[in-house]
């Protein structure tokens, strides 16, 4: 589907959905299901079993190995091309990695179960849990799951085992303070981490492959291993693994590494780094890789990495592939979506957008962020409830309210995100949707001179999910709301992209297959479908009593990306509403470093002042 806007010449293209493959969201056999249903079990057990006591992160206290002294990497890897290729052969021998894959796979399920004895004796359940929901983040948890059952080939041991010890590098690494401080933060913070990484176009995402998974370019030529400290290529790599997930469109779940060689030399060759990239996706990012690619390769990269594969587990060393020319890229990624310097089509560099002082402010509203922790926080405690029920059932109950709290959820840590997550380059340059997250775009000007501009995103953005949840709300059944998403973008009336303003007035209720829209007074304005400023549906704002919205409401200035249900921009500075019954026993924010226990059941009294979706007012104008 394409539709040419005349505002800035661009020809916007809707891709073709992409199916997925058996094994994935959307797509499991009867024995791939019954594993979810185990792995969801097995997960609360561990959580369950959690002994430790510790909860607390702090700021800086990364316990990863951050590598070696710079100098000492140039000693190394230095002297021409055999002898970086000799220090290649001494890092291989000196690992102490077998190159059997079965004896591999043994000492990395050993690794995996003792990282989980010790996360298990170390951190607490409400710390497992909190590492948990912040690690999926806006994602769907079942293709979070998913992910982890196909790298450990569907055993739940050695998945329950795997997931743990990930959680636990993420703990001790503190991995999320990195996506906290953004490229602001991080380049104040980090020496050489924006500079000799974003800044210099040496590593960026543009556009996507066959598969409408995003591709990440990294031009090999320009990494100069002695150039920045080894703690910064390595913060810099996990960081930005983390960001790229927000390029990455539902239920796809991969991205697409593309090493460019061009003017690649031995002091380019960071085999330490480039097997942490593959180390870091093998173990604490399965799945998470597409392929990856090497392009125009010179003799000494390709003779480093006969030595080093045998290092890799057999799955993620299948993924690594060499090309020489442009028809050999191609079979990945089509020309129209590549660059014209390696011989594609698209007549554009990637735009770098340097950080502003002030772009991460709604971080300094503490009150604020972490009301929206706790609200989103209760949703995820009442997706656990649900989930064991589910799960103990097979799916036989509950399938309809989790479908629905998987959607709320999403919306959930939308709303969160810019309290929380620093601003990236993507924020700012526009390929992320400020106004609908969720929505992707890129553009592509051609050598041609025409312009295209690919659109991804529409079933799962915040748009959709609310009108869905609307509806939901008022008693239509999940695939009766998925499947009017569909024909609303089939007749072209789903809307700008760009945009919440535009979605339609919420139903009053669901009969005889139908929405209806009865004269309500204005209460059907006043709900909100994650429960953060109001009611989550209509039912429940009846019982509570809930005052209805004034159907004339002036705008107030909109500071970030929320938008009402009734179209109206809202001011999130100040806290509104109330987010859970009891605020001392709900999980306090990530930015607080504490992690407690919280069970609401079910929504708060709502405020006497009812607001609008997604955010907090400053004061509703009354008409």
């Amino acid at each position: 589907m394409s539709q040419h806007n005349a505002k800035d010449e661009f020809t916007d293209i809707v891709p073709e959905k992409y199916e997925m493959p058996e094994g994935y969201a959307g797509n499991l056999s009867e024995e791939h299901q019954d594993d979810l249903y185990q792995m969801w079990i097995a997960f609360f057990d561990i959580c369950d079993k959690a002994q430790g006591t510790k909860s607390e992160q702090k700021e800086d206290g990364f316990a990863e190995d951050w590598g070696v002294d710079t100098e000492a990497t140039k000693s190394k890897m230095s002297g021409g091309g055999l002898g970086a290729v000799s220090g290649v052969s001494k890092l291989v021998k000196g690992s102490g990695i077998d190159k059997e894959d079965d004896k591999k796979a043994a000492a990395q399920a050993r690794t995996e179960e003792a990282n989980m004895e010790r996360l298990l004796s170390t951190y607490g359940s409400a710390a497992l849990r909190n590492s948990f929901w912040v690690m999926v983040k806006r994602d769907n948890p079942d293709i979070l799951m998913l992910r982890f059952l196909r790298a450990r080939k569907w055993s739940i041991d050695a998945t329950t085992a795997m997931l743990a010890s990930t959680l636990k590098w993420r703990l001790d690494t503190n991995l999320d303070i990195l996506v906290q401080k953004g490229d602001l933060g991080n380049g104040k913070e980090i020496p050489k981490y924006v500079e000799n990484f974003e800044a210099n176009g040496k590593v960026f995402s543009l556009g996507t492959n066959l598969r409408n998974q995003p591709v990440m370019y990294v031009q090999f030529g320009k990494h100069v291993i002695w150039a920045q400290p080894q703690a910064t290529t390595k913060k810099f790599i996990i960081a930005h693994f983390e960001l790229v997930r927000l390029l990455v469109v539902p239920p796809n779940d991969k991205i697409v590494l593309l090493f460019d060689c061009t003017g690649f030399g031995p002091s380019n060759l960071d085999v330490i780094n480039f097997l942490y990239i593959l180390q870091c996706l093998q173990s604490y990012f399965p799945e998470q890789l597409a392929v990856l690619i090497l392009h125009k390769a010179p003799w000494i990269l390709s003779q480093a990495w006969h030595l080093v594969k045998w290092l890799l587990d057999p799955v993620v060393r299948a993924k690594v592939r060499f090309t020489n020319k442009p028809e050999e890229l191609m079979e990945e990624i089509p020309r129209k979506h590549m660059l014209r310097y390696i011989g594609g089509d698209v007549d554009v560099e990637f735009d770098w957008v340097p950080p502003e002082e002030g772009e991460n402010d709604l971080h300094k509203n503490k009150e604020e962020v972490d009301r929206r922790w706790e609200n989103h926080r209760r949703l995820c405690d009442q997706f656990e409830k649900v989930t064991r029920k589910w799960a103990e059932s097979k799916g036989q109950e509950y399938d309809q309210e989790r479908r629905a709290l998987i959607k709320r959820l999403r919306v959930s840590h939308m709303d969160y995100d810019p309290f929380w997550r620093g601003r990236w380059v993507h924020d700012r340059n526009g390929d992320l949707s400020q106004k609908n997250p969720g929505m992707i775009r890129w553009q592509y000007p051609m050598v041609d001179g025409s312009k295209t501009r690919e659109i991804l995103g529409h079933d799962t953005c915040r748009k959709t999910l609310v009108r869905e949840l609307q509806e939901i709300g008022v008693g239509a059944p999940v695939d009766f709301a998925e499947a009017r998403t569909q024909q609303l973008i089939k007749e072209g009336k789903w809307g700008d992209w760009n945009s919440c303003d535009d979605l339609p007035a919420p139903p009053t209720g669901f009969q005889n297959g139908a929405l209806t829209y009865e004269d309500d007074g204005g209460l059907a304005a006043a709900l909100d479908v994650i429960g953060l400023n109001g009611p989550e549906t209509l039912q429940i704002a009846k019982a509570n009593g809930t005052k209805p919205v004034p159907q004339k409401a002036a705008p107030t200035p909109q500071t970030t990306n929320d938008t009402a249900v009734n179209g109206n921009s809202i001011d999130q500075t100040k806290p509104n509403g109330t987010a859970a019954a009891n605020k001392d026993e709900v999980v306090k924010s990530p930015r607080q470093q504490k992690v407690q226990t919280n069970t609401v059941d079910a929504p708060a009294e709502p405020a006497n002042e009812k607001l609008g979706m997604f955010g907090s007012l400053k004061k509703k104008i009354m008409a």
